[in-house]
């Protein structure tokens, strides 16, 4: 490595803690976090583990990933025995010695920590670290994505967040699949009420759906504005055609004179200084140039329809 980029890297593994890095690492001690070698060669070293666990101490339940391990005795007594004899073993043969902050002598009632879970006899609970990192992400998506003035909620649907959110509650959802979490989902749901503006939760298989992307199959503008006009029923719907953003008559009609209909939707507060458009194929009640968009209602959305 050059030493100026060696410098770099360096002053940047300052910001990690000394455990996680090796350039704070002894000569010839540690192993490259993230590596997927890695894991292959823990499991390689600490074989002389496994093999004085279950030979020499002929523990019967016992299980590792890594350098993560368990241990289960029937009392207490016998596991503070085997924790010294592994110790001994560890520093005689290895040259390692355990994390004395990683060390738990709990009952079974408690559960296990282990691997992201909480492994109770019959059933898996999620890690409280797991949704307290949750919790602080969806706070910072919420900063971004929703903002409040003036008693009037604005509702960002900026594409770059919304798919970065997705992914990480996508991320979760999969660790929280595999353990009793339906109560949890439910009370995430209820402390953050915003996440029904952009999502579409689905409690059976624990899927998100984006609210403001239509379906694959939905090719015209008309199939796209009616996808937008159910999930946000009641609210006022435009799109981005071209250079304009046009509210659409709906039910959909395709306008074939220069006078709009007189059944037509009602401009909502806020749009009535709004001139009426020229009829068009798709049947466009009002709109207005895209140019001209800083100069009308700053607290509304809407979407360009995919081509």
């Amino acid at each position: 490595m050059p030493p100026e980029l060696r410098a770099r890297v360096v002053a940047r593994s300052d910001r990690l803690p000394p455990h996680k890095t090796l350039f704070r690492a002894l000569p010839g001690k540690g192993l490259p976090i993230g590596n997927l070698n890695s894991q292959f060669f823990a499991s390689v070293y600490l074989n002389a583990l496994d093999q004085f666990v279950k030979h020499a101490l002929q523990c019967r339940w016992y299980l590792r990933y890594c350098d993560d391990f368990v241990l289960v005795a029937e009392s207490a007594a016998q596991l503070a025995c085997w924790k010294t004899r592994i110790e001994d073993s560890l520093a005689e043969r290895l040259l390692l010695q355990l994390n004395p902050a990683r060390e738990r002598l709990r009952p079974e009632s408690d559960g296990v920590d282990f691997l992201g879970y909480i492994v109770r006899p019959f059933h898996l609970l999620v890690r409280r670290r797991v949704v307290g990192h949750l919790r602080e992400k969806l706070a910072r998506a919420e900063r971004v994505l929703v903002q409040e003035r003036d008693g009037l909620t604005t509702w960002r649907f900026d594409c770059a967040t919304l798919d970065a959110l997705q992914a990480t509650l996508a991320s979760y959802l999969g660790h929280f699949r595999r353990a009793a979490s339906r109560r949890l989902l439910a009370g995430l749901w209820r402390e953050h009420p915003w996440l029904r503006q952009f999502f579409a939760r689905d409690g059976t298989h624990l899927k998100l759906t984006r609210r403001d992307r239509p379906p694959a199959v939905a090719r015209s503008v008309l199939a796209q504005y009616a996808h937008w006009r159910r999930e946000f029923a009641g609210d006022e719907v435009w799109i981005q055609v071209g250079a304009f953003v046009e509210r659409l008559q709906w039910p959909p009609r395709r306008l074939r004179g220069r006078k709009a209909p007189e059944n037509a939707e009602p401009a909502d507060r806020g749009w009535q200084a709004l001139r009426r458009m020229r009829p068009t194929r798709r049947g466009a009640i009002e709109g207005f140039p895209l140019r001209q968009w800083p100069r009308a209602d700053p607290c509304c959305w809407w979407r360009r329809p995919a081509r």
